[in-house]
C-alpha cells in the first residue's frame, strides 16, 4: 500500500469518527429539547438539580421554613436554568449571601432579563430595571460550574435566585 492510499484511509477514517461524533452530539441535543426544554416548575424537590436540592437541605439544617421554596425550571441538562423563589426574610438573604459569597451588581445580564420574561405572570418579580441584583463569587470569577444570582422582587415579598450550570 503507498503512503498516499495510507494518508487518504486515514484521512476518511478520521472524517468518519469526527461526523459520527457530531451526530451524537446532534441526536443527545435534540432529545433533550424534545423531552421537556418547555419552561415548566417542578414541584417535586428530588427533581429539582441537584444545586438546588442541597440549597434546600443547608436551609432546612438552618431552621428555614423550605416547604415555601418554589423551582422553576428554564432549561434542562446539559445546561441546567432554574428559578428559585421563597418569602423574603433578611436572615435568608443573609444566608444566600454568606454561602455563595454575593456582592451587588448593578443590574442583571439582559441574557437573565429575557429568561425572566419567560416566567409566567404569577412568578415575575416586577420591573426588572428596579431589581438590585447580587451575584455569586463564582459568577464574579468567570467560574465554569454553578453560577447564581440573587435578588428581591420589587413588592419586596419575595427573593430570587437565578440558577445556572456553566456546562
Amino acid at each position: 500500500m503507498t503512503n498516499e492510499r495510507r494518508v487518504l484511509y486515514l484521512f476518511i477514517v478520521c472524517t468518519l469518527l469526527i461526523l459520527g461524533y457530531q451526530a451524537v452530539i446532534f441526536v443527545v441535543t435534540a432529545v433533550s429539547w424534545s423531552s421537556g426544554s418547555q419552561p415548566q416548575p417542578l414541584a417535586d424537590p428530588a427533581e429539582w438539580p441537584l444545586p438546588l436540592q442541597d440549597l434546600r437541605a443547608a436551609m432546612a439544617a438552618d431552621g428555614f421554613d423550605v416547604a415555601s421554596l418554589e423551582v422553576y425550571q428554564l432549561d434542562p441538562l446539559p445546561d441546567e436554568k432554574a428559578i428559585v423563589r421563597m418569602p423574603n426574610s433578611d436572615a435568608a438573604l443573609e444566608f444566600l449571601t454568606q454561602r455563595w459569597e454575593l456582592t451587588p451588581v448593578g443590574s442583571l445580564p439582559p441574557e437573565i432579563e429575557r429568561e425572566l420574561q419567560r416566567l409566567p405572570d404569577d412568578w415575575q418579580p416586577g420591573d426588572l430595571k428596579q431589581l438590585q441584583p447580587l451575584e455569586s463569587r463564582s459568577v464574579r470569577e468567570q467560574s465554569e460550574g454553578d453560577l447564581y444570582y440573587v435578588f428581591r422582587s420589587v413588592d419586596g415579598q419575595q427573593i430570587y435566585i437565578r440558577y445556572y450550570f456553566d456546562f
